[in-house]
C-alpha cells in the first residue's frame, strides 16, 4: 500500500515536471519562429475577388438600409401610438 502511494506520487511528480517543461518551452520560442508561423498562416487566407467584395458590400449596405427603415417605421408607429394614448387620457 505504501509502495503504491510512492509510485503514484512519483508519476504525478513526473507529470507536473513535464507540464512545467512544456510551458517553459512554449515561452522560449524565438520571435522569428512566431513571425514565420504568422506568415505561413497569412498565406493560407483566401481573399475575395473584387467582384465578390463589391457584391458582399452592396448586400451589407442594402441590409443596413432595410433594417434602419424597419426600426424607423416601428419608432414612428410606437411614438404616434403613445402620443395618441396620452392625448386620449388628457381629454378624459
Amino acid at each position: 500500500m505504501d509502495e503504491e502511494k510512492k509510485l503514484t506520487d512519483k508519476i504525478e511528480d513526473k507529470r507536473e515536471d513535464k507540464k512545467a517543461e512544456d510551458k517553459s518551452a512554449e515561452k522560449r520560442r524565438p520571435f522569428k519562429s512566431v513571425l514565420s508561423d504568422y506568415k505561413g498562416e497569412y498565406k493560407k487566407i483566401i481573399w475575395p475577388t473584387k467582384k465578390e467584395l463589391i457584391k458582399e458590400t452592396a448586400i451589407v449596405i442594402v441590409t443596413c438600409i432595410i433594417v434602419g427603415a424597419i426600426i424607423t417605421s416601428l419608432d414612428m408607429i410606437f411614438s404616434n401610438g403613445y402620443s395618441l394614448l396620452v392625448n386620449l387620457t388628457n381629454s378624459l
